[in-house]
C-alpha cells in the first residue's frame, strides 16, 4: 500500500529523475557554506586549500565542521518538500507512511530498543575494555554538540530515510 501511493497518472518516470537531480542540486547549495567557509579560512591564513578529507576535518573545530557537513542535509529536506509537494503534487505524508498519520508510539519503541542495546553494548565494552575509555568533559563544546547532534542528526537520517526509503522506493 505504501509503495502505491506513489502510483498516480501525473507521477511519470522522468518526474522522479528530474526530482532526483533537484534534489541532488539542493544538496549541492547546501554544500556551499562549507565550501565558502574553508576557501576564506585558508586564504586568510595564507595556507593551502586542503586537499583530501582529513585536512578539510582539521580547518575547523569538530563541532562547526560537524554543522558545515550537516548543512548540506538540511538543504536536501527542503529539496524534497519541494520536489514532493510542487513537482508530484504529494504530501510529505506519502512518503512517510501510508497511514493517516505518524504512529509516534512505534518509533518511540524502535528508539527505546536501539537506545537500551546502545547503552548495553557500551556498558559491557567499558566493563570488558577500559583502558579503550577517557573522561573529557569540556561543557562548552559538549553544549554545542549537544545542540548541533540534536537538530542536524535527525534532519540527516530522516533526510536518507526521505529520499531512498520514500521517495526513490515510490518512483522506482
Amino acid at each position: 500500500m505504501f509503495i502505491e501511493q506513489g502510483i498516480h497518472k501525473e507521477n511519470k518516470f522522468w518526474k522522479y529523475i528530474i526530482g532526483s537531480l533537484l534534489i541532488i542540486l539542493a544538496s549541492s547549495i547546501g554544500q556551499i557554506p562549507l565550501f565558502v567557509s574553508v576557501m576564506a579560512k585558508s586564504f586568510s591564513e595564507g595556507k593551502a586549500v586542503p586537499s583530501d578529507q582529513n585536512d578539510l576535518l582539521k580547518v575547523f573545530n569538530s563541532n562547526l565542521t560537524l554543522f558545515l557537513i550537516m548543512l548540506s542535509f538540511a538543504f536536501a529536506v527542503c529539496g524534497i518538500y519541494f520536489v514532493i509537494r510542487y513537482l508530484h503534487s504529494q504530501s510529505m505524508m506519502s512518503i512517510v507512511t501510508s497511514r493517516s498519520k505518524i504512529d509516534w508510539n512505534r518509533i518511540g519503541f524502535s528508539f527505546g530498543v536501539m537506545a537500551t542495546l546502545t547503552i548495553i553494548s557500551t556498558v559491557i565494552e567499558y566493563y570488558l575494555n577500559p583502558s579503550d575509555f577517557a573522561v573529557n568533559f569540556n561543557l562548552l563544546p559538549f553544549v554545542c554538540l549537544f545542540f548541533i547532534a540534536t537538530i542536524m542528526i535527525p534532519i540527516q537520517t530522516s533526510c536518507e530515510e526521505l529520499v531512498f526509503r520514500g521517495y526513490l522506493m515510490q518512483g522506482f
